[in-house]
């Protein structure tokens, strides 16, 4: 089989992809993951009357200085109660959105992508994993590293464009870097949220982060900075370290 056969067939919306001679233990195994997919039971969600927004969070490299805090967007504490939410968990190859919520998860971003594509919003609803102390419904990243490549910025958008019609705020945790599923989600983005720490490392990568997205043209006014990690005790260097990443068009 060719090496693009397995990966177009799976962007066409086959859930796995067998080679001959086939093992029946492989096809029970196949058989098996299709089953557990149809069987989940389909939440019943209160759908907004209009598509929700999508906060992307991106936290330039030293932001997480305490990473046992899940990566969750102050506008979705902000937000009504009644408001419903999602975290899609963009940082395709090391995401521990997972981990951090303490959830294990069946599915991941990589199941979500041909039923997003085909529109079936009752399936990619399935797939999301809830947090029961919060509510919180999260659509990890893959933990299959074969997986990875296979997904692409336009996979994502369908993703994000999914969950906006079935919740108020879809919140996207991206990583440090740059790539097609990053920049396909900063440009679908209402609001940006950059988290830093407070220290000088964390500062110098916040300037580096405010310049890349002064390059991309995205409007100053969806940009928010969140200083993480700052305490009564340790207190906040906010006012020393302001200057070095501010900017003319940076508020």
């Amino acid at each position: 089989m060719a090496t693009k056969a397995p990966e177009g067939a799976l962007r066409a919306g086959v859930r796995d992809v067998l080679v001959e001679p086939i093992d029946p233990a492989d096809l029970g195994d196949a058989v098996d993951s299709i089953g557990r997919i149809l069987s989940v039971p389909t939440p019943v969600p209160t759908r907004p009357t209009e598509p929700g927004q999508v906060v992307t969070v991106s936290h330039p490299r030293g932001a997480w200085a305490r990473p046992s805090s899940p990566p969750i967007s102050p506008p979705c504490w902000r937000a009504p109660p009644a408001a419903q939410w999602r975290l899609v968990d963009a940082h395709i190859e090391f995401g521990d959105a997972a981990v951090l919520f303490n959830v294990a998860p069946r599915y991941s971003i990589a199941d979500a992508i041909a039923p997003a594509r085909d529109g079936d919003t009752d399936l990619v609803q399935r797939l999301l994993t809830r947090h029961e102390d919060t509510g919180v419904l999260v659509l990890p990243a893959p933990v299959d590293p074969q997986q990875v490549d296979m997904i692409s910025g336009p996979d994502v958008l369908a993703v994000i464009d999914t969950l906006r019609h079935l919740c108020s705020y879809v919140v996207v945790d991206t990583p440090s870097t740059f790539n097609d599923v990053v920049l396909t989600a900063l440009d679908t983005s209402d609001e940006i949220v950059l988290v830093s720490g407070d220290d000088v490392p964390a500062v110098k990568n916040l300037k580096i982060g405010l310049q890349a997205l002064q390059l991309l043209n995205l409007p100053a006014a969806r940009l928010s900075l969140v200083l993480n990690a700052c305490t009564a005790t340790r207190g906040s260097t906010a006012p020393r370290s302001n200057e070095p990443w501010a900017s003319p068009s940076t508020p």
